[in-house]
């Protein structure tokens, strides 16, 4: 058994004399328990009233409010049995459309009419087929305990006691206790037992409830009045601490979950091997500007909202590296945090190695950078493979080509190692400036005549066999 306590906590060492009045009432569902709560959602808060009421007492003058809610799981057994009972009953009591019940049970025929229709059987004699709820009539007769819901079922037990010096006030302090637990109001409600004869609310200060609940209360026993049952999504508004919606005054707050930063950070003054990383407070209150060593420093990411100090934080990463005479590479496509770095950008320590590339406005002389997935310059005819891999796997991603496109892979192996093959050759020939690319797959699986021709010279020739280009070729497009 779970107990989750709300209470307003007594003054240290404060002894009150004089007599204090208790208010009892104990909280239980108004229709049946398979009709859902509301689910109270975090804006506002559903504890911001509970906790605005606690606000109010006074300890230091004797008074007190408590509200304990008491779980029990519920065995799925359990919710399975009564879940097949709302539906025999839901099945029992027929169609319906906008609450109204359809055919006979609407009519209210009397009891030879249900009895011709549990036995099947029409006025005339003749046996007619028995009538079937429609689904949404058994998704309302179930109501919260649908098959496959992923809910886990409680048994709750909700008890609210407040003391006061006068009997009015702790009568008051009640109402306020069982309004704030209006906020999980929904299809069904917290109302509280006890007799309501006219204005007499006594709630579970009768003489023979009163001491049935101070004993669950003190010993924690779990008898509630009836069989309340609850799912977590209906009590999670009670079994959650108060969330940053919760406006309450009297509600502790815990700092954020941030923690403070550990006090073995360096701080940072333009070190070399010290990366910066922010503004920091120390133990003292000071701020400081702490960095990590650089050699500790692997990677990192940083998440915000626009204008939190993201691209700024990352243009003092990026000239700290710099002057450190690290390469860094920033990448802006906005361009106006260039602007703001070129004059640090400007000391004669930096100024020679700062490379500006500009692709938004680019002149008609510009050269552009490129590169040849199957160039052959700087590499072994044994790297032919790893090529051809790099090749085929991006193609077939592109194309998403999957598993089974095994004939497409095959061909598209073929060609690149090919071509691949062919760009060694030409490395070797002193003409890397005639190296195919993979523009050149297409031409090399659709030209034939492209295929036959002999190329530079005579002393080799590279051709691929008609029998092994039969069939359909691969949708492989430049």
């Amino acid at each position: 058994m779970s107990t989750v306590n709300l209470t307003k906590p007594a003054a240290t060492g404060s002894s009150v004399e004089g007599p204090r009045y208790v208010a009892r009432a104990e909280l239980v569902l108004a229709g049946p328990d398979h009709r859902p709560l509301g689910k109270a959602g975090l804006d506002p808060d559903p504890l911001e009233h509970l906790a605005a009421v606690c606000a109010q007492v006074r300890t230091e003058a004797g008074e007190e409010a408590e509200l304990v809610v008491d779980l029990v799981p519920v065995p799925g057994r359990k919710v399975a049995r009564r879940r097949r009972a709302l539906m025999r009953r839901a099945t029992r009591r027929g169609p319906s459309a906008y609450g109204e019940q359809l055919g006979g049970a609407g009519r209210g025929g009397g009891a030879m009419e249900i009895l011709r229709d549990g036995l099947g059987v029409s006025p005339g004699g003749a046996k007619r087929t028995a009538r079937v709820p429609r689904q949404s009539d058994l998704s309302e007769g179930v109501g919260k305990f649908t098959p496959g819901a992923d809910a886990q079922v409680f048994a709750v037990q909700v008890l609210v006691r407040c003391v006061a010096r006068h009997p009015q006030q702790a009568q008051a302090r009640l109402h306020q206790m069982l309004a704030a637990m209006q906020a999980f109001s929904g299809e069904n409600r917290f109302v509280p037992v006890g007799p309501k004869w006219g204005p007499w609310r006594r709630y579970s200060n009768t003489w023979w409830l009163r001491s049935r609940f101070d004993r669950r209360l003190e010993r924690g026993d779990f008898a509630p009045a009836r069989r309340q049952w609850v799912t977590w999504q209906e009590i999670a508004g009670l079994l959650k601490p108060p969330t940053a919606r919760c406006d309450a005054p009297n509600v502790a707050r815990c700092g954020g979950v941030v923690p403070p930063a550990p006090a073995a950070l360096p701080t940072w003054t333009g070190q070399r091997d010290v990366f910066p990383l922010g503004r920091v407070t120390g133990p003292d209150g000071n701020e400081r500007l702490a960095g990590a060593y650089a050699k500790d420093v692997l990677f990192g990411a940083s998440y915000g909202k626009s204008g939190f100090g993201k691209t700024e934080k990352a243009l003092v990463e990026c000239l700290a590296r710099a002057y450190a005479g690290d390469g860094a590479w920033f990448l802006d496509p906005h361009g106006a945090a260039w602007q703001r770095a070129r004059p640090y950008l400007a000391h004669p320590a930096v100024a020679g190695r700062v490379w500006e590339i500009n692709l938004a406005r680019p002149a008609m002389d510009d050269r552009m950078a490129c590169w040849n997935p199957l160039s052959m310059e700087g590499r072994d005819i044994e790297e032919v493979q790893d090529i051809v891999g790099s090749v085929v796997g991006a193609i077939a991603s592109a194309h998403a080509w999957g598993e089974g496109a095994t004939r497409a892979r095959t061909l598209l192996s073929s060609a690149a190692r090919t071509l691949a093959h062919l760009s060694h050759h030409l490395v070797a020939s002193g003409h890397p400036e005639l190296q195919p690319t993979v523009f050149q797959i297409k031409t090399l699986l659709e030209d034939e005549e492209w295929r036959e021709k002999p190329y530079l010279n005579r002393s080799w020739n590279v051709r691929i066999e008609r029998s092994s280009w039969s069939g359909d070729l691969p949708a492989v497009r430049a």
